[in-house]
């Protein structure tokens, strides 16, 4: 398969530049290794009630993260910094103590950091993005291999061979 511009990773970083690029009227190509996008963000829906299981706040500082909330319409608050914290640990006890207090001045995001996952992968037609293709290895031409991974052997046949003018990596 041939592409134009290739985007490995479909965490935040990735879907944003995506968005970015069909707004512009690019047509990348994004690849991740996982069977779900975003990354270490990840929400889930239980009675009716959104829980991250990975990132939960951004902050006023990052005006990035604070654009995209405000251009798909979704609906920030401020993170809940006053009380008393409980929570059972690993071994069974029951723990209490300080609150939130060291997240004062966070925000979080009705529905969870995966609404604007969800926003951001709505731009994107689902031809354009490939699930559970991991990346084992990048070559330009008349260069060596910049990555590379122990199986590569065994995956080389299960996974397709694309060819793109330009490779962004999300570091």
């Amino acid at each position: 398969m041939d592409t134009d511009i290739l985007i490995i990773g479909g965490g935040l970083s990735g879907l944003a530049l995506a968005e970015a690029l069909v707004t512009q009227g690019q047509s990348p190509l994004l690849v991740e290794g996982r069977g779900r996008l975003g990354g270490r963000i990840k929400t889930a829906e239980v009675g009716g009630g959104y829980y991250d299981l990975g990132p939960s706040w951004f902050w006023p500082g990052q005006p990035r993260i604070a654009a995209l909330v405000e251009r798909f319409g979704l609906t920030k608050f401020d993170q809940f910094a006053q009380g008393i914290l409980s929570f059972e640990d690993e071994r069974g006890q029951v723990q209490r103590g300080r609150g939130f207090a060291s997240m004062e001045g966070s925000w979080r995001l009705q529905g969870g950091l995966g609404a604007l996952v969800m926003a951001l992968e709505s731009c994107l037609p689902d031809e354009w993005v490939r699930l559970d293709s991991p990346v084992v290895k990048v070559m330009c031409r008349g260069m060596q291999s910049l990555q590379s991974s122990r199986t590569e052997k065994r995956l080389r046949r299960a996974v397709p061979s694309l060819r793109c003018h330009r490779v962004l990596v999300r570091s």
